[in-house]
């Protein structure tokens, strides 16, 4: 379940927020915005904690999560057009 998706607070990546609902340890998999060029998964105060692999296309990342656990990531671009 998606909970919030914003602007990070001391740079231009994106961050999203989510929970595992369902009680289940899991992969979630997300596609993410075009010129992605970095995941990192952040604590809540969006400080890092390690990097995620982006897919081969650079389109998605798997992200395990354990069962009602709470996932926040940061989304790093590519600058300019």
């Amino acid at each position: 379940m998606v909970t919030a998706v914003k602007k990070a607070e001391d740079d231009d990546g994106l961050v999203i927020r989510f929970y595992e609902w369902a009680g289940k340890k899991s992969d979630i998999h997300l596609r993410l915005p075009a010129k992605a060029i970095g995941v990192e998964e952040t604590d809540l105060m969006e400080r890092p904690l390690h990097a995620l692999q982006l897919d081969a296309g650079g389109t998605g990342v798997v992200v395990p999560t354990g069962a009602y656990e709470i996932k926040t990531l940061k989304v790093a671009f590519a600058k300019g057009n």
